[in-house]
């Protein structure tokens, strides 16, 4: 049922500038909005019956702002790689394998920093270090919007990739420490596979809605034109690319105000949560 509420709210917000957001794209969405009410009032009758996701685990505080987190994180980087990709391909020229590499120093350097990050977040307290990657994500965002002018060279993107990259490292295994660390080992299964989906659909609503976000802005800047892709942007309207430059800085704000909404989610978690007991999850 979350799928299926998913596939709804994904199609409805990629194809509601096609269609105008005409009354067909609000059914889809409002759709999308019953079917996850009905999962809810499912699973809210099923607590006492081993329920797929145990409320009980969000009344812990920390828990439930590392979900928060999860979710405005996701939404962020994967806006913007979105939009770097798009902006690669359709303002600089590149082909997609090229487009692709460019972005790859933010991946290695995140996949070197995480297990360091792992180890230290007992150490040194895994919020501070989410903060810190939080920082660090949104200052590689603040200079990707600075840096693109629509003439770019890819070298001049590497510092930006590298810095989002070590941000991200330090997000991923704090998040999930900081997230399960009070919860009892009879549940702690459920806890992190909810923690996982609630993640990716932060990915896929957030990809969606950045998408969206850039399809508006760029038929504004159009006035009201239609395209067939974002990626036939430069061919379709040749040097004219001043308005799509500035659609896609608007868009980016959108991955950074979802970052900004992380480090204030962050920013209220307790270092000492109470740790719930089996009887209270059940």
């Amino acid at each position: 049922m979350v799928s299926l509420s998913c596939l709804f709210l994904t199609y409805g917000l990629i194809e509601g500038q096609h269609f105008k957001w005409s009354m067909y794209i609000v059914g889809i969405l409002i759709i999308s909005v019953v079917i996850f009410i009905i999962f809810y009032v499912q699973q809210k009758l099923r607590q006492k019956r081993d329920p797929l996701i145990p409320f009980a685990l969000f009344e812990d505080r920390n828990y439930t702002l590392m979900n928060v987190v999860g979710v405005f994180f996701s939404i962020g980087v994967l806006g913007l790689m979105l939009l770097l990709s798009i902006y690669f391909q359709s303002i600089l020229g590149y082909d997609a394998f090229r487009a692709g590499l460019t972005l790859v120093p933010a991946s290695l350097i995140s996949m070197c920093v995480s297990p360091f990050a792992g180890k230290f977040s007992n150490k040194i307290g895994g919020k501070y270090l989410v903060l810190a990657g939080l920082a660090l994500t949104l200052i590689g965002m603040i200079w990707v919007i600075f840096i693109m002018n629509g003439h770019n060279y890819w070298v001049q993107f590497m510092l930006s990739m590298v810095i989002t990259g070590f941000g991200n490292g330090l997000l991923i295994s704090p998040t999930a420490a900081v997230a399960v660390k009070e919860v009892k080992d009879e549940v702690a299964g459920a806890a992190s596979g909810v923690m996982n989906t609630v993640r990716q659909l932060g990915t896929v609503g957030g990809s969606a809605a950045v998408g969206a976000l850039l399809q508006n802005r760029i038929s504004a800047m159009n006035h009201g034109s239609e395209f067939e892709s974002v990626f036939d942007i430069s061919t379709k309207f040749g040097g004219h690319l001043s308005g799509y430059l500035t659609a896609l800085r608007e868009s980016l704000l959108l991955p950074m105000a979802a970052i900004a909404l992380a480090c204030i989610a962050c920013a209220f978690v307790r270092k000492n949560a109470k740790r719930l007991s089996t009887n209270e999850l059940k």
